[in-house]
């Protein structure tokens, strides 16, 4: 397992099971991007430079692509599903990259482009951006 979003992993197989066929399976991400940011309070003081002082983090953003394509084992449309119903519920969940947890993320922004439909509009290959956001401190 490469990691996951709480019951969504990314992973690359040789097993056969879930229905995928037999040989490599693979749900993997490319181009993981992390940042973060502090917050600060700006105070105004006459006659000179405001004064800052720190409040606190601000929460972690993470964005990844994931191509997903049913000749390596993954079913698309069932992925895309279940990020959208992740994303839709609001649901927070370990975001996990190897063994490290990032913490715990809510799916912000979901983007997918189809590149290959079959001739009955069976979706087979698409690139999704996912778009992570902190939740906060439990």
């Amino acid at each position: 397992m490469i990691g996951s979003f709480g019951p969504l992993a990314f992973y690359v197989s040789t097993a056969e099971g879930d229905g995928a066929p037999q040989g490599v399976r693979a749900f993997t991400f490319d181009n993981f991007q992390r940042s973060g940011g502090a917050q600060f309070a700006v105070h105004d003081i006459h006659g000179l430079k405001p004064k800052l002082e720190f409040t606190g983090p601000n929460s972690d953003s993470v964005s990844l692509d994931v191509v997903v394509d049913a000749s390596l084992g993954v079913n698309p449309a069932e992925k895309i599903e279940a990020f959208r119903l992740m994303m839709n519920a609001g649901e927070a969940a370990p975001l996990i990259v190897g063994t490290a947890p990032l913490g715990m993320f809510v799916l912000e922004g979901l983007s997918e482009r189809w590149s290959v439909v079959d001739s009955k509009g069976a979706l087979i290959r698409a690139e999704l951006s996912l778009n992570f956001k902190e939740y906060g401190d439990e």
